[in-house]
């Protein structure tokens, strides 16, 4: 059963990580990294400190952020995407169920990403991958040129949260 969920699920999360690619980056090559459901954000890095776990942190971060903005669980259905074949992960799509506190969340994320030169897109109801017409998709990911600046500043925004 969970096989043909997986199925009727993985040609628009396909089309959809495109679709970001090329409105974002410049190029129709981006790809889901894993299935819906199986982003969950870290609480702690434990480990080396590659540009690879230090994306995995930053959008754990950046996801951690839009949950306590809301002051709810909105990380739903999420899933990464990236270059193809490869670990390096461009940014991720939450797919939650409209909320009340799902506005005021973006907009407060998207504040705080700003100076990292991270984005934050909320996509029509349609584009949903997960849920058509019933699920929001919301982009995280950043501007072209600058995934260095977006990883580094939201791991040292996490570190500087966590001392106090």
């Amino acid at each position: 059963m969970m096989a043909a969920q997986t199925d009727d699920f993985e040609e628009p999360q396909k089309a959809l990580a495109r679709e970001i690619g090329i409105s974002r980056h410049g190029t129709d090559r981006l790809v889901p990294l894993e299935p819906h459901s199986q982003f969950q954000p870290p609480i702690r890095h434990a480990g080396l400190w590659t540009m690879e776990t230090m994306a995995e942190f930053a959008l754990g971060t950046a996801a951690l952020c839009l949950n306590n903005l809301s002051r709810g669980h909105i990380i739903d259905h999420a899933w990464r995407f990236g270059w193809p074949a490869t670990t390096e992960v461009w940014g991720f799509v939450t797919e939650p169920y409209p909320h009340p506190t799902l506005q005021p969340a973006v907009i407060a994320l998207r504040s705080l990403l700003r100076d990292w030169h991270g984005v934050v897109d909320v996509l029509a109801t349609e584009r949903s991958s997960w849920n058509p017409r019933m699920c929001v998709p919301i982009v995280v990911t950043y501007e072209p040129g600058y995934a260095e600046q977006f990883i580094r500043g939201l791991c040292v925004y996490a570190l500087l949260e966590e001392m106090k």
